[in-house]
């Protein structure tokens, strides 16, 4: 995790250091920088690892001269993965201190929340985990960058490798948001692009943050697929899998 945000910092850096003539006052010494993580509830263990990651990149910036001179702050918030939520305490960031730099890697609801305000309010936000696919391609403005991969290219190079070892029946599920939808349909268009002839047997989609996953797994288990794909993760991977086992899964 933190090789990942040194070098996601890094390029971070190569954006701050092209916009800050631009956004950063000459008279300020420092840059301030939102991370916007889900640091309460289910998925804080997922923030936390990305918030410490990039704390401990923006520090060896620090120590390495900082940006143009300028230390680097990480300014912590927590979305509670809530798109309201993180962007109002953006907001309050922006018209209160100055915020201009934001990133994050948790929750691509919560990512195309904040790339919607980056382009009003003409700060920048920087993700390096939120992977919807939408937040490059249609929904893409000049305020947000993300240097790492999407839904499309992980579900079209999972389909690929499913169709090339032959299985015919196929079952998906996902969290049923920006992230989990784009991913299955990119998987689908994918599949029935290379392997016309292979069926998804069954296509479920649920809650974020779910804690009984006895149904799902049962539904799964009677569509009788050759391969589960999911793009889950988390705690949600983690409990689909644990409680689906068992069962049989």
């Amino acid at each position: 995790m933190k090789k990942k945000m040194v070098y996601g910092l890094c390029f971070l850096s190569m954006v701050l250091m092209l916009a800050m003539p631009i956004v950063v006052s000459a008279a300020e010494d420092t840059i301030k920088l939102g991370v916007v993580e889900p640091l309460s509830g289910t998925f804080k263990d997922i923030g936390e690892r990305y918030l410490d990651g990039a704390e401990y990149a923006v520090r060896v910036i620090n120590e390495s001269g900082g940006l143009l001179g300028k230390k680097v702050e990480v300014v912590r918030i927590d979305s509670e993965l809530k798109p309201d939520v993180a962007t109002r305490k953006a907001q309050n960031l922006i018209l209160r201190d100055g915020v201009k730099f934001f990133c994050g890697g948790t929750g691509s609801s919560v990512g195309a929340a904040m790339e919607q305000l980056a382009e009003k309010q003409n700060v920048i936000m920087f993700t390096y985990g939120m992977d919807a696919a939408s937040m490059t391609g249609v929904k893409c403005n000049k305020n947000f960058f993300r240097p790492g991969g999407s839904t499309d290219g992980r579900s079209f190079a999972i389909a690929q490798q499913i169709a090339k070892l032959g299985y015919k029946k196929v079952a998906i599920i996902a969290q049923d948001y920006s992230f989990g939808q784009e991913a299955l349909a990119a998987f689908k268009k994918e599949m029935a692009r290379i392997s016309p002839q292979t069926k998804i047997v069954a296509e479920l989609y649920h809650p974020a943050g779910t804690k009984d996953y006895g149904p799902y797994a049962s539904q799964l288990i009677a569509a009788k697929p050759d391969v589960i794909f999911t793009p889950n993760w988390g705690n949600d991977l983690t409990l689909l899998l644990k409680q689906g086992r068992p069962m049989g899964m």
